[in-house]
């Protein structure tokens, strides 16, 4: 029994899920649009969807011996060869096995011959996108100028790859992956017509684990089947396609939620020992975590005091993520181990705002506005006495002469005041005896001098930031000033 081939769609109607593209191939039958002014049709999407299926439908409905129509009969000779791959004048052609330009060559000298026994001949290439960029060239010029009664039906998973001048010749139909409740409806159809007796659970896991595809769905199911010898339970489709039951996911997740990394990789070592899979453990805990984030938000379900719905939302973003980088690493066991690290030790969203809270509340203390320094207007007599202070300096102690070059002092009656940054205050300042000694030589009298920090700091180029950090020391001045 192969419950895949036994239930496979044999008209339209019977297909499941692809409502838009079973619609158009109908009506375009019904107005003799195929054959006549379509020549070729292209299905894609991925594994298990119906691409083959509705092929060999629509080349029955060509050629069923009742006439042209949308719903062949499949039981003249004509449909049952076709539904069985023995018809003479429907060829199938795998296109990964048959990709080369010498077979297209001897394709197209093929397609010349007039159909033996049906009104068309119907060309199915599989994995049309195999073929070789020269056997696509030899192939558009048949599709630019077909003989007449030949329809060419291509199927692909990866569209992206097929030439767009392939394409723009077809009448595409992008089919997509089959919701889930239509799947389980379809499984229970075929449990009942089989005497199978399967939970409703069971049905789901199943649909939701075939990702779409009602062929693996049905594998599944008679895998499941064989595996049972009564009714099949959940438990035992868990067992079968290596999803671990929720109660173990209720054990890692409050393990998570105390940060427990040592329990968890304990216990994943059981979970490993039961042959589930690292990719299948991923996307088990995504739907748990998903399920649990739903009933938090209608109300069902509260979560623990130290967890906010955000963590469950970020716990799932990183679920998600990992599932994407899963099948390129080498060592799976050991990334998953470090997801699974990484839920413990994310900052819970509880635990930040306390800190923003902290940062919010806190007394800031208090700034005092900064001495204002009285000053006069400078006078000419000042500038010229600091010019010979300078200069005396200057054969003195070359440091203190780079420093004062690059200050602007502001006088005041016998006072003269200087600002300069915090990194040379402490040196000024013992050298202040020194340097007060010098002004009263130049002055003439008494002159105090009054050095200040500068309240703000002076912007520095790039360079001179670099320079500082490299040699671990404070350039003087300002990048405006000279020297």
């Amino acid at each position: 029994m192969n419950l895949a081939r036994k239930y496979r769609p044999l008209t339209f109607s019977q297909v499941v899920g692809q409502t838009i593209a079973t619609r158009v191939l109908k009506n375009a039958i019904k107005i003799n649009k195929i054959g006549r002014d379509i020549t070729a049709i292209l299905f894609s999407g991925q594994r298990g969807i119906g691409k083959t299926t509705l092929a060999r439908i629509v080349a029955k409905a060509l050629n069923c011996e009742k006439g042209v129509t949308e719903e062949p009969c499949n039981a003249c000779e004509n449909c049952m060869s076709i539904s069985e791959g023995k018809n003479m004048d429907v060829l199938e052609i795998d296109g990964a096995s048959n990709r080369g330009i010498d077979e297209i060559r001897t394709l197209r000298e093929n397609v010349k011959l007039v159909p033996v026994k049906s009104r068309y001949k119907v060309i199915i290439i599989d994995e049309v996108h195999m073929l070789t960029q020269e056997a696509f060239n030899a192939l558009l010029k048949t599709l630019e100028e077909p003989p007449p009664n030949v329809i060419f039906i291509f199927a692909t998973t990866e569209p992206q790859r097929i030439p767009d001048t392939i394409v723009s010749r077809t009448l595409y139909f992008e089919l997509f992956p089959i919701k889930q409740e239509e799947i389980a409806e379809r499984l229970k159809e075929v449990a009942k017509e089989e005497n199978i007796k399967i939970d409703d659970d069971a049905i789901n896991r199943i649909a939701d684990a075939s990702e779409g595809s009602l062929r693996d769905a049905l594998t599944l199911l008679e895998k499941a089947h064989i595996y049972s010898s009564e009714k099949i339970t959940l438990k035992e489709v868990n067992e079968i396609i290596g999803f671990v039951e929720k109660e173990i996911y209720d054990d890692i997740f409050q393990k998570v939620v105390k940060s427990d990394l040592s329990a968890i990789l304990e216990k994943m070592k059981e979970i490993s020992m039961q042959g589930i899979t690292e990719i299948n453990f991923i996307r088990g805990f995504q739907e748990y975590l998903n399920d649990l984030l739903k009933k938090c938000v209608f109300g069902e379900k509260s979560l623990p005091a130290n967890l906010k719905e955000l963590d469950i939302v970020r716990m799932i973003k990183i679920l998600l993520d990992a599932e994407n980088v899963l099948r390129w690493v080498s060592n799976p066991r050991i990334y998953l181990e470090f997801v699974l690290a990484r839920l413990c030790f994310i900052p819970r969203s509880i635990e930040v705002e306390k800190i923003l809270n902290a940062f919010e509340t806190r007394e800031l203390p208090e700034v005092k506005e900064p001495k204002k320094v009285e000053v006069v207007e400078e006078k000419e007599e000042d500038r010229n006495e600091w010019g010979e202070f300078l200069e005396e300096i200057k054969k003195i102690n070359g440091t203190l002469f780079l420093i004062f070059e690059n200050i602007k002092p502001r006088f005041k009656e016998n006072e003269i005041v200087i600002e300069v940054n915090s990194s040379v205050y402490n040196m000024m300042e013992n050298k202040k005896d020194f340097i007060e000694e010098k002004l009263k030589e130049i002055y003439g009298r008494e002159v105090r001098l009054n050095i200040v920090v500068q309240t703000k700091e002076t912007k520095k180029s790039e360079a001179r930031e670099n320079l500082e950090k490299t040699f671990e020391l404070e350039l003087f001045g300002t990048d405006e000033s000279k020297g």
